[in-house]
């Protein structure tokens, strides 16, 4: 059993797809996708080869890998999630971001309406002390 990338990252509201690989011998075992520690979280492919919900898709191909993808992160996902085939499991760790803010860039016209600036003499210095 393994991943294409145990690290796996992603911002909220995006989608981030998780590929597992297993080996012939459990081409037709029950996959699972878990967070860590909670065995109530597993979700399972089943017989078809597939679950699907609201938040997450499963989908095993029967060629040695099945795919976990999360279709709009929320920050509560980020954790340590393993996907197994058979007796077989391997630890993945997701991490969410928030989408980075974004800021107009500044131009001329953004300006235009301050008063050129004043020279500092020692008099307007002293005067604000």
């Amino acid at each position: 059993m393994s991943v294409v990338n145990s690290r796996m990252s992603g911002e909220v509201g995006s989608s981030v797809t998780i590929e597992c690989l297993y080996s012939e011998r459990y081409r037709k075992s029950e996959k699972k996708w878990c967070r860590s520690g909670d065995w109530g979280s597993c979700l399972s492919t089943g017989s078809h080869g597939s679950y699907n919900d609201s938040s997450v898709a499963i989908r095993d191909d029967r060629t040695r890998a099945f795919t976990v993808t999360f279709k709009k992160l929320q920050m509560q996902d980020a954790a340590w999630y393993w996907c197994s085939a058979g007796q077989q499991k391997i630890s993945v760790h997701l991490l969410v971001t928030h989408q980075p803010t974004t800021i107009a860039p500044f131009t001329s016209q953004t300006f235009q309406n301050l008063l050129p600036a004043k020279p500092i003499t020692w008099e307007s210095w002293s005067s604000h002390r």
